[in-house]
């Protein structure tokens, strides 16, 4: 429900595209069942490929990343992001009516505030949040690959080194101890 803004309102929001969706049932492998609300993105205006498109890093970048790990002896640490897109805001305005997969709220018309599966702005959405967040933990994405982030770090010993990130669109692969300080001329040329 956090991606909505219900309102009481009849009808159209004036500036607003009309989105339809459907839900999506599933049994995982854990014999659990699993639903999705999701858009029917196939169903609205076209968006530029910019609006739409969500880099994910080059096959070498990915390679470059766990050989560095490898030939520094590092660990490399995973983690998967739940329900990605309904992290990210939109700025693109659609609005749905209700229906009875909301329950109290059917007959409702609602605005939709943040992204979801289908939505053609959803990977863009989620990349630029994603984004945003890591400048704001100090990490620069790499020019030759957005997918690659780092930071300069300072060991207790005051070696400086680089800490890596790896950001598929929900999942990333992190690196948090490289010193690199022999590489770093070599390294910024190939990734």
């Amino acid at each position: 429900m956090v991606a909505f803004e219900f309102t009481e309102d009849v009808g159209s929001p004036i500036g607003y595209e009309h989105l339809g969706y459907h839900m999506v049932f599933d049994v995982k492998i854990t014999l659990d069942w699993k639903y999705r609300l999701v858009a029917d993105g196939q169903r609205v205006e076209e968006q530029p490929k910019d609006h739409t498109y969500s880099s994910i890093p080059s096959r070498e970048t990915v390679r470059m990343f766990f050989l560095l790990a490898a030939l520094n002896d590092c660990d490399v640490m995973a983690a998967d992001i739940q329900n990605v897109y309904l992290t990210a805001p939109i700025t693109k305005k659609y609005w749905i009516k209700c229906g009875p997969d909301f329950w109290s709220n059917q007959g409702k018309t609602a605005k939709v505030v943040r992204a979801h599966y289908g939505l053609p702005v959803a990977g863009a959405a989620f990349r630029s949040y994603l984004g945003s967040n890591l400048r704001t933990l100090l990490y620069a994405s790499m020019k030759a690959d957005p997918g690659l982030w780092m930071r300069p770090a300072v060991k207790p010993d005051r070696t400086e080194y680089y800490e890596y990130l790896l950001a598929y669109l929900d999942d990333m692969y992190f690196i948090p101890r490289l010193d690199i300080v022999g590489y770093r001329s070599h390294i910024s040329v190939a990734i």
